[in-house]
């Protein structure tokens, strides 16, 4: 029983560490990738962020997204964690 607690836990401490590296930069990623990175992000809002970007030029702050159409502050606080503004700059240097 004992096994069964210790690879229990260590495979929700994987799975933890997998999700937290799973993130989106959403000033470049396209509707459908932001569609389906996103939870409680469907195509229509992902079109409507991307659509918000294009007239309004990159998000500055996470919490610009509250101005786009379809999304409140409950979606915001569920996707605020998975999202970045910009590339790691070790995905920016080109070493």
């Amino acid at each position: 029983m004992k096994r069964v607690f210790v690879l229990l836990g260590f495979l929700a401490s994987f799975n933890w560490a997998l999700a937290a590296t799973n993130f989106i930069n959403i000033n470049q990623a396209d509707a459908t990738q932001i569609a389906e990175a996103l939870p409680g992000i469907g195509k229509v809002k992902a079109e409507a962020i991307v659509s918000y970007r294009t007239a309004n030029g990159d998000f500055r702050e996470i919490e610009e997204l509250a101005n786009v159409p379809g999304i409140g502050a409950g979606i915001l606080n569920k996707i605020r964690d998975l999202i970045r503004l910009k590339q790691p700059a070790s995905e920016n240097s080109s070493n």
